[in-house]
Parts: structure tokens; C-alpha cells; sequence
């Protein structure tokens, strides 16, 4: 068992790493024959990867620059048409919700999760307190700002600009530009 884990790991790297138009393209036909409903298109650059692809709808075409990392086990992902993602992005669905609107696109390093760890029990270490789970929702039109981090419980409403090295906590105002220094506050609304 263990030499055909092994031998898994070797097929996903060498699948999940062949570069330029080729390995793009190799990779479209496959998660397209294997995986993706008829209306799906994905672009997946060398070494970006995606687990438990059987829990993400795709609405149409998506595409993932080089490194990032997509996972939705025991989980819901639903991405939106049109929906790019830059270098190193990081969505971490596993265990919640996360539900992502068409045309937005996110900058590199953007990092959001439906999970965290609990910590409420002093008398019990955090790393045995398991975990609790939300959603995050953003709505279709968003652009999040390059190494954004997008927290549990987060709703970014349609047209929303996020500034980059935001952490989003709470819900925006349809077509509020934020910043955030400390916490997230909208600093003008779109023209």
C-alpha cells in the first residue's frame, strides 16, 4: 500500500508540475475529461494544485497562476466564471463553505480560509481543541489586493475593492473600496 502511495505522489508531481502551454493544456484535457462539468474551463499553471476537485464547482473558465494551492476537503467551493487567480494564492475550504462570484480576480499571496482552530479552553492545549468552521462568501466584480488575508465568517458584497495586505473580518458594502490597518474600515465608495 505504502509503494502505491508513493507511486501516486510521483504521478500528481510529475501532473501537477510540467510546464508552459503544454503542461497547461495537459492538464485542461484531463481535469476536463476526468472531473469538470461540460460549462468548466481551467487554466492550472505549473505546481499550482487542487485537492478534492470533486468538491469545487467550477461555473466556467477559472485559471490558477503558478503555486497555488486549492482544497476543499469535506467541503463546498463553488468559483464563479471569469475568475482568475495570481501567483501563491492559498483557499482553504476544507471542513466549511467557501462560495466565490464571477469576475473577481485576487493578487498574489491572497490567503483565505473557512476553518480555524478553536482556543476558548485554557485548560486544554490549542492544538487539541480541534477546529470550527464558516463560510466566506464574495460576491461577483471583487478584486482583492496582493497578500490579502480573508478570515472565517467573511462577506465581501459585489464590486468590493480590497487593498492589498487587508484582513477581512466581518461584511463590506457593495462597491466599498478597504484598507485595513488594524482592522478592516471602508475609507470611500467606488465612482
Amino acid at each position: 500500500m505504502i509503494v502505491i502511495n508513493e507511486i501516486l505522489n510521483i504521478i500528481l508531481y510529475v501532473f501537477f508540475n510540467i510546464p508552459g502551454i503544454t503542461g497547461i493544456k495537459i492538464r485542461q484535457v484531463i481535469l476536463k475529461f476526468f472531473f469538470l462539468e461540460s460549462q468548466a474551463k481551467i487554466i492550472l499553471h505549473q505546481s499550482a494544485e487542487i485537492r478534492s476537485i470533486k468538491n469545487i464547482n467550477f461555473e466556467g473558465l477559472v485559471s490558477f497562476q503558478k503555486r497555488c494551492f486549492i482544497s476543499a476537503v469535506n467541503a463546498k467551493l463553488i468559483i464563479g466564471k471569469n475568475t482568475h487567480f495570481n501567483l501563491e494564492n492559498l483557499v482553504i475550504a476544507d471542513g466549511g463553505e467557501i462560495t466565490i462570484g464571477s469576475n473577481c480576480i485576487f493578487g498574489p499571496r491572497v490567503i483565505m480560509r473557512s476553518v480555524n482552530h478553536k482556543y476558548e479552553n485554557k485548560n486544554i492545549n490549542i492544538i487539541d481543541q480541534g477546529h470550527k468552521y464558516n463560510k466566506i462568501l464574495i460576491e461577483d466584480d471583487v478584486w482583492i489586493g496582493a497578500g490579502s488575508i480573508i478570515l472565517p465568517g467573511s462577506i465581501i458584497r459585489r464590486g468590493s475593492v480590497i487593498s492589498a495586505g487587508s484582513v477581512v473580518r466581518g461584511e463590506t458594502e457593495s462597491y466599498g473600496v478597504y484598507s485595513s490597518y488594524g482592522d478592516l474600515k471602508k475609507i470611500r465608495s467606488r465612482s
